[in-house]
């Protein structure tokens, strides 16, 4: 960013991408061009003409304002996604940076900026640097006398899972030169009654990571203070993430409370939004889209769906006891409870499925454009109680069971052949909704452990190659960082949250139903 600026304190930073091009017209300063307002998202090349003296008087005059109302230290000047010939040019950025920096030293502030100005020596020594692509910047602040404020894995409108950013470490060979770290937010696709769902509890989980021991690393017992850090703030009066939702749900349903309040809000439990890199590529919002949507209703953590993956977890611990028949029926407690999770969101489905089509007698146009998820889904959760059942069925009968025995087996393969084929159908449906299914890694889980053939799901599969899976183990070859590749075993794969790679070493992990994090056998 080429301009302008903020006290650091919960807010942004101003800069230099529409910021500057509607600031400047508004202010009449010099500019390389005039642009009208912009109102779609995006890195545009308007910037101020950095050697103009009205620029100058103009950057002078801002901060000056900013130190009267603002008493913090430190103020952030951008310096990020710079494009266009002229402002991208090192001796441009320098001189314009050396413009802010006395503009800054003049009302006793100090510099901070995106780890794009370490790569040209832009920043003072004293400043500190707020890295959000990569280590290799703490050590160039380091070496340069550059202090450092950490935001990779911090990026809350990824709408990345809370464990993701509870589980990311600053930089541990930098520990004297990280002094703290910021959760980003960038709020395109965020309005007033989004945005408190889109903060918590993953707001929580990067402060908790902050201030928290590295040995600090258990994330089931992070959800369960999450989800109570959620409710409690509602309860206080701070925020209104439910009263929100159901808003948001109310008005899908065309305004049937009962409908939206005992259907839609249960359903959406099943899905997570994508994040705004996702969500808006190619480009199609603007500044005029409302954000009222079933993407916008649905929270950014489902703690239902958390839940759900643990039995799952639990569950697949039996399978193979159950499946050749030697599993006690005290042993039925997990199936058991996901059969109670999979009726209730499939009481929700039929009946939004039912009001939802023509037949319904809602008559609302808004519901039924998304028939098609709540009928795909609908069917899968039917599907998902009858494998349930039968693994209940075969485990009361025992390894004694005979023909029975065999009909169940037979069955069981028609049924996961069939709840594959839902899935797809699901998955699809929600990638067209902009929210990803979030029972979908759970029970392809499920479906691996009774013998479907599919490697466990789990970001691992975009970063690795020549992975081989079974029951008992994962072994693939992945890369470090910097490209030094790695080969690692992970034991007992399906009894994992999801697999993926550790960002540094690319040795790949994964977090138990404990909450212990695991690392794979040879890193």
């Amino acid at each position: 960013s080429t301009a302008l600026i903020a006290a650091m304190r919960a807010s942004g930073e101003g800069n230099g991408k529409g910021d500057t091009n509607n600031a400047s017209n508004a202010n009449n300063a010099n500019t390389t061009r005039w642009e009208a307002p912009e109102r779609t998202y995006g890195v545009f090349p308007s910037h101020l003409d950095v050697r103009a003296n009205a620029s100058a008087a103009l950057i002078a005059a801002i901060v000056a304002d900013l130190a009267k109302i603002f008493p913090d230290r430190y103020v952030h000047v951008g310096g990020d996604e710079v494009f266009g010939e002229e402002a991208s040019s090192s001796e441009r950025r320098r001189f314009f940076l050396g413009v802010v920096a006395g503009a800054l030293e003049a009302n006793a502030k100090r510099m901070v900026g995106w780890d794009e100005l370490l790569e040209e020596d832009s920043l003072p020594r004293g400043s500190v640097a707020q890295v959000w692509r990569s280590y290799d910047m703490t050590e160039r602040a380091a070496r340069r006398g550059v202090r450092v404020l950490w935001s990779e894995g911090f990026y809350l409108d990824l709408l990345k899972p809370a464990a993701e950013h509870y589980l990311a470490e600053p930089d541990p060979s930098s520990s004297e030169t990280v002094i703290g770290g910021e959760a980003c937010m960038w709020s395109e696709l965020v309005s007033a009654e989004t945005m408190e769902s889109r903060l918590w509890p993953r707001a929580a989980a990067v402060a908790e990571r902050l201030w928290s021991p590295r040995t600090a690393r258990n994330v089931k017992d992070m959800h369960r203070r999450g989800e109570g850090l959620v409710a409690r703030l509602d309860a206080a009066g701070f925020t209104n993430q439910l009263r929100h939702q159901q808003a948001i749900a109310s008005r899908i349903c065309c305004g049937n409370t009962l409908l939206s309040q005992y259907g839609l809000v249960p359903f959406m439990e099943m899905f997570v939004p994508h994040g705004l890199r996702k969500r808006n590529s190619p480009p199609r919002y603007t500044t005029l889209t409302p954000l009222t949507g079933f993407a916008d209703g649905v929270p950014s953590e489902s703690f239902e769906a958390i839940r759900f993956t643990d039995k799952v977890q639990e569950a697949i611990l039996i399978i193979p006891a159950a499946l050749d028949g030697t599993a006690s029926p005290h042993d039925l407690s997990p199936i058991r409870e996901l059969t109670l999770y999979v009726r209730r969101w499939g009481t929700a489905a039929s009946q939004l499925t039912k009001f939802a089509g023509p037949e319904g007698g809602l008559h609302c146009p808004v519901l039924a454009q998304y028939l098609v998820l709540l009928d795909g889904t609908a069917r899968l959760l039917v599907t998902s109680i009858r494998l349930f059942r039968l693994l209940q069925a075969r485990m009361h009968d025992g390894k004694d069971s005979g023909e029975s025995g065999a009909s169940h087996l037979n069955e069981m393969e028609s049924l996961i052949a069939q709840l594959k084929a839902d899935l797809d159908i699901v998955e699809d449906c929600s990638q067209r909704q902009e929210t990803r299914f979030a029972l979908g890694g759970a029970l392809r889980v499920l479906l691996a452990s009774l013998g479907s053939g599919d490697p466990p799901p789990g970001g691992y599969r975009d970063s690795c190659s020549s992975c081989r899976f079974s029951q008992k183990e994962l072994t693939c070859d992945c890369k470090a960082r910097g490209g030094t590749p790695i080969k690692s075993t992970l034991k007992n794969p399906y009894d994992c949250s999801a697999p993926g790679i550790d960002n540094q070493d690319g040795c790949l992990v994964c977090v138990r139903p404990s909450g212990e994090e695991v690392r794979g056998l040879g890193c």
